[in-house]
């Protein structure tokens, strides 16, 4: 394949301007993208093409085998997890790889986004359980692929109407709360997630898919959506004839 242009857009702080930066790469296109990071700031100096490149690179790793969602970012336009993306499948014809944090958060310094926006929103939108949780062997399926949820952000990043700081949670806020409106026994908190659910997500989201054929853990994002639609507003409707 040969040498690999590798551009990273960097930011030492959310307070100064992003500027890129590029390393030819030159080892074994074989390895995933968090991998060629860490080979990157271990060779820093011989791979940089820029004189003064000696600060290393920033962001963020736990699992490695994309369990965790920490290591997501934008690679060469589309979110995804770097643990999870080998540079031989998305090296473009020209031999470049781009590299970006998340455009739908702060940035903390480089590769590092702040992602506590999307936890305040769970808050917000009340999503635990109150009491006992019930089991319902009927959604029990989309119970389980709503729980492999990672919160990573790559669902809001192409989310086209989700903005930062803006009232709408998206699809991370509809997947966690089909969990709480089908476990929940507690009738007031669950009439207060409905609420906050109508408010913060349901009116505003276009369902153009985009959120589950970019979600790395693979969630119908879809079917959990609709199941939280019925159970929040559409069978309100059926009962009464319109949304509460």
């Amino acid at each position: 394949m040969g040498q690999i242009k590798v551009i990273v857009k960097r930011q030492v702080n959310s307070s100064l301007e992003p500027y890129h930066e590029e390393y030819a790469y030159d080892g074994s296109p074989h390895i995933s993208v968090l991998n060629l990071l860490e080979y990157i700031n271990m060779n820093m100096a011989r791979l940089a093409e820029k004189a003064g490149a000696n600060r290393k690179l920033q962001y963020q790793s736990s699992c490695e085998q994309g369990l965790c969602g920490a290591c997501a970012m934008v690679i060469n336009g589309t979110p995804g997890l770097a643990c999870r993306t080998f540079c031989h499948d998305i090296v473009d014809k020209s031999g470049c790889i781009l590299l970006e944090p998340l455009s739908k958060f702060p940035v903390v310094s480089d590769l590092i986004v702040d992602r506590s926006i999307i936890y305040e929103s769970m808050k917000e939108l009340k999503l635990w359980v109150e009491g006992n949780a019930v089991y319902r062997a009927k959604s029990h399926n989309n119970q389980y692929q709503a729980a492999q949820c990672l919160q990573c952000g790559c669902c809001l990043e192409v989310c086209p109407s989700y903005a930062r700081n803006d009232l709408f949670v998206g699809p991370v806020g509809a997947v966690n709360a089909m969990n709480v409106f089908q476990m929940s026994q507690q009738s007031e908190h669950k009439q207060d997630v409905k609420k906050q659910y109508k408010k913060k997500f349901y009116g505003d989201c276009v369902k153009t898919g985009a959120c589950e054929k970019i979600c790395p853990a693979e969630i119908p994002v879809l079917g959990v959506i609709s199941e939280s639609n019925y159970v929040s507003v559409w069978k309100i409707w059926q009962l009464f004839g319109s949304a509460k």
